[in-house]
C-alpha cells in the first residue's frame, strides 16, 4: 500500500488483486475469476438463552439492566429463558474487589521492643546495587 495503489498478494507472492485509493477506501479489483454463488437467506427464531449468556453479551450489564431490557421490549430478539436463574458472576465478582490502603495511624502499637513488625519488600531493581542486589526489604518494629 501506498502512493494511492494497493497490491493483495498470497503467501507466495502470488498477487489475487490491486486497487486503487477512492474517497479514502482501497478499491480491489480482483484479477481472478469469481464464481457465482447462489445465495440463500434463511431466518429462523433465536433460542432462549441463559441470564448469564446475555450478561456477558452485553458487557456485563447489571442482571436490573437486563430485566428493564427484557420488561420494556427495548432490545429485538432479546430472548431470555425463563427458567434459567440469574447466577452470580464470577467476573463481575472479581472486579468489583478492591484494595484498601494501609491507615496513616494505627490504633495498635506495641508495649515491647519487637513485638510488632512491618515489613515490605521492593525490586526487582532494574539496575544491581553495588553488592549485586535487586531487592530491597524494610522492617519497621512499631
Amino acid at each position: 500500500m501506498g502512493k494511492g495503489k494497493a497490491t493483495l498478494k498470497v503467501r507466495g507472492g502470488r498477487t489475487i488483486a490491486e486497487g486503487k485509493l477512492y474517497n479514502g477506501l482501497y478499491l480491489l479489483e480482483s484479477r481472478e475469476k469469481i464464481q457465482s454463488v447462489t445465495k440463500v437467506n434463511t431466518a429462523q427464531e433465536e433460542q432462549p438463552r441463559d441470564w448469564l449468556t446475555w450478561h456477558k453479551h452485553y458487557g456485563h450489564v447489571a442482571f436490573s439492566g437486563l430485566k428493564r431490557l427484557q420488561k420494556e421490549r427495548l432490545v429485538e430478539g432479546l430472548n431470555i429463558d425463563e427458567n434459567s436463574s440469574i447466577p452470580q458472576c464470577e467476573a463481575c465478582i472479581q472486579a468489583k474487589q478492591t484494595c484498601d490502603s494501609f491507615p496513616r495511624n494505627s490504633d495498635s502499637r506495641s508495649g515491647a521492643l519487637g513485638e510488632l513488625t512491618h515489613s515490605d519488600v521492593w525490586g526487582p531493581a532494574r539496575v544491581q546495587s553495588v553488592g549485586g542486589s535487586k531487592y530491597y526489604i524494610s522492617f519497621i518494629d512499631d
